[in-house]
């Protein structure tokens, strides 16, 4: 769930959804079948892979040590951004939550998680992971209960929404224009695997292949329900009052919808989102890090992990300082995708479907992802 599911999810899912209707929405929902075609796809072609400890390690095997190393610097770069998008989300939740201005309350918050992620240890990601699914499969399902009771006449005005107006309407969405092809642009970007460095490292963490397979299919059915359900909870505060900027939905809900202790538990349904994913991504760098910057670049001054540790606070630093210079949680989305995908993903799939070209040609496409990057 961790590599489904992020801090942001939530108030990405709810504000974009109230801002751009089903434009937004249903790419969120098929974006939940990524994990689904991970497993039935992807995972049977890792198996003889799963000895390694990291996608670099996998790209070393099929394309020498230099791929090992730029797989390695790429996929912390998307480490950071990714932390970014969580410390982002950290900083509007203590915002709007608890009324807290200015970066003391955020700084001190991403330190507790960087120290916990970078000192925990495996047993830390763990125990995270089950925090989350409980915590956030318990939360948006009774957010919406709780709406739609306190909504007057829920199901007529999700009927209206969804009949005239015209970004729910699905008669008018699945009109071809222009709208509608960035609506399949949106939907490939979430819904195609990217095959990032924390997806992968949890392929290589399986037993095998067949609980690999289980882990992400699983996801997905986990997955689904909440979305639409973040997404149907969207819909709902737009029916209930269309007129809100995408930045004023949280506290329109907190302040018309609240209930005694609704800030405490949406505060713990993100903040495990956060840890949960801060943990899977800041782990995953740390392994880029230690074994495979180490080994190509032949550190062996340094100890394996001092080096893990030392590069998960280099990481937790820079997202931050990343959090504080960019606040567009879709924009950071979009980007943390866009440093990985032109140079990685496709490569990744030719090889894993049998399709490996020579070394040249693979660092051709990779400097031209991240040129245009």
């Amino acid at each position: 769930m961790a590599t489904c599911y992020g801090g942001a999810s939530l108030s990405l899912g709810i504000e974009n959804t109230y801002q751009s209707g089903l434009y937004f929405g249903l790419a969120l929902v098929f974006g939940s079948f990524f994990a689904l075609l991970i497993g039935k796809i992807f995972v049977p072609r890792m198996q003889s892979f799963m000895v390694h400890m990291s996608l670099a390690e996998t790209m070393n095997e099929w394309y020498g040590a230099k791929a090992r190393l730029v797989t390695a610097l790429f996929g912390l770069l998307r480490g950071i951004a990714s932390l970014a998008l969580e410390f982002n989300v950290l900083s509007k939740l203590i915002s709007v939550f608890f009324d807290a201005s200015g970066i003391w309350p955020t700084l001190i918050a991403a330190i507790v998680v960087i120290a916990y992620s970078s000192f925990g240890g495996i047993r830390a990601i763990v125990a995270t992971d089950v925090l989350q699914c409980i915590t956030f499969g318990l939360f948006v399902p009774m957010l919406f209960l709780f709406l739609c009771y306190n909504i007057t006449h829920p199901i007529q005005k999700l009927h209206a929404l969804f009949t005239e107006e015209a970004k729910f309407n699905l008669v008018s969405i699945l009109r071809p224009n222009l709208q509608f092809v960035s609506l399949l642009f949106l939907i490939g970007s979430f819904m195609l695997p990217a095959l990032l460095p924390a997806q992968v490292q949890r392929i290589y963490m399986a037993k095998n292949v067949l609980q690999a397979k289980k882990a992400f299919s699983y996801a997905t059915y986990i997955a689904l329900p909440l979305t639409i359900l973040m997404v149907a909870i969207g819909a709902l505060l737009f029916a209930e009052n269309p007129h809100l900027l995408p930045n004023e939905v949280l506290p329109y809900l907190k302040h018309q919808f609240g209930f005694p202790g609704f800030s405490a538990l949406f505060c713990i349904a993100v903040l495990a989102l956060v840890m949960s994913t801060t943990d899977s991504d800041l782990h995953a760098a740390s392994v880029l890090a230690a074994h495979d910057v180490y080994h190509v670049l032949n550190l062996k001054k340094t100890k394996p992990l001092t080096l893990v540790r030392l590069a998960s606070i280099f990481l937790g630093i820079s997202s931050l300082a990343l959090s504080f210079a960019a606040d567009d949680l879709l924009l950071l989305t979009l980007f943390g995708y866009a440093i990985w995908k032109p140079a990685f993903t496709i490569p990744v799939w030719m090889a894993l479907f049998g399709f490996r070209t020579r070394p040249a040609v693979l660092f051709l496409s990779m400097a031209t992802g991240g040129y245009r990057t």
